[in-house]
C-alpha cells in the first residue's frame, strides 16, 4: 500500500502532487465566484476583476511549492533581474515571431491593414495588461507546477507530449475552431506548447515562455488587429483579410489557424531543440527522459 503513495526515493509520488494542485484549483472556485461577484457588485472595473483568477492560481502554486519544500524561484518565478530580462526578451522575440508570420501574409496579399479610428495609447497598455494576465494564467497551468512534476515523474519528453495534447484540446471550444482550421490550429497550438515547454526547460524559468506567449498574443491582437484564437479585441491597427483560403491566413480564428504560422512554429521549435544553453546536469537528465521515474 505504501508504494501507492511513496516512490523508491521515499518521497510522495508526483501524481499525488498533481492531484493536490488540481484539487486546490477546484477548491478555490467558490472563493473565485464570491470575490468576483462582490467586486462586480461594487462596480469594480472588469480589468481589476480579471486579475482574481491568476492571483488565485498563484496562491495555489505557492501553496503546493511550499508543501513540496521549495521556493517560488524553484518553480520558475524568481523575480530577479535576470528573470525580468528574460521576460522582456521573450516578449520581444514573441512579437518578432508574430511579425515573421504576418509579413509574408501581407506580401502575398493575404491581409491589409488600416489604422483604427479608435486607437489610443491606452488600448496598447490595456491590451498588454490583459494578455499578460492570460499568458500568466496559461503558463502557470501548462508550464508550472504540474508540468514540473510531470518532468520529475515521466521525463521531459513524455511531459512535453502530454502537455501539448492538453494545451491543444483546451482550445477546441474556441470560436471559429472548425473544419480544416481546427486541424491546423490544433497542430500549431501543440507545437506552440512544445516551444514554450522547451523555453522553460532550457532556462528553468517561466519568464521566457511567459514572454513568448505574451509577445505573440499582444502583437497579433492589440497591435496588428488579428483575432487571437478566435477572439477579437480593441487594437491599434485593423487587419483586413484578403481572398486567400483560411488554411493559409488562419481566417477568423487568427494566424495560428494558418499554414504560415504552423511552418514558423516548426522552425522555432527546431531552433530551440538545437539551442545549447543548458548545463551538463540537464544534458545527463535528457539522456534518461524515457525512463519512468517515480511516476
Amino acid at each position: 500500500m505504501k508504494k501507492l503513495f511513496i516512490n523508491q526515493h521515499e518521497k510522495i509520488r508526483n501524481g499525488w502532487w498533481i492531484a493536490l494542485f488540481i484539487g486546490l484549483i477546484v477548491a478555490t472556485q467558490p472563493l473565485y465566484r464570491w470575490i468576483t461577484t462582490n467586486l462586480r457588485a461594487l462596480h469594480t472595473p472588469e480589468l481589476m476583476v480579471d486579475i482574481v483568477s491568476p492571483l488565485l492560481l498563484l496562491l495555489v502554486t505557492f501553496t503546493c511549492v511550499r508543501l513540496y519544500k521549495q521556493n517560488l524561484s524553484d518553480a520558475g518565478l524568481s523575480g530577479t533581474g535576470r528573470w525580468w530580462l528574460q521576460l522582456g526578451a521573450g516578449t520581444a522575440i514573441g512579437g518578432l515571431w508574430l511579425l515573421a508570420v504576418a509579413l509574408p501574409l501581407w506580401l502575398i496579399g493575404g491581409v491589409s491593414f488600416s489604422i483604427n479610428d479608435q486607437a489610443s495609447a491606452s488600448i496598447l497598455f490595456v491590451g498588454l495588461y490583459s494578455f499578460l494576465l492570460g499568458a500568466l494564467l496559461e503558463e502557470l497551468l501548462h508550464r508550472g507546477f504540474i508540468f514540473q512534476r510531470l518532468i520529475d515523474g515521466l521525463g521531459f519528453t513524455l511531459a512535453q507530449v502530454l502537455m501539448a495534447l492538453v494545451f491543444a484540446f483546451g482550445h477546441l471550444d474556441n470560436p471559429e475552431m472548425d473544419g480544416l482550421t481546427m486541424v491546423i490550429a490544433s497542430l500549431d497550438l501543440a507545437l506552440a506548447s512544445l516551444i514554450l515547454g522547451f523555453a522553460y526547460y532550457r532556462t528553468k524559468s517561466l519568464a521566457l515562455p511567459l514572454g513568448l506567449h505574451l509577445g505573440w498574443n499582444w502583437v497579433q491582437g492589440t497591435v496588428m488587429g488579428f483575432n487571437v484564437s478566435g477572439h477579437d479585441q480593441p487594437s491599434l491597427l485593423q487587419a483586413h483579410l484578403g481572398d486567400l483560403p483560411t488554411w493559409i491566413s488562419g481566417g477568423a480564428f487568427g494566424l495560428e489557424g494558418g499554414i504560415l504560422s504552423l511552418t514558423s512554429s516548426v522552425i522555432v521549435l527546431a531552433l530551440l531543440w538545437r539551442w545549447q544553453g543548458t548545463s551538463q546536469q540537464q544534458k545527463i537528465s535528457d539522456h534518461s527522459d524515457n525512463l519512468l521515474q517515480s511516476a
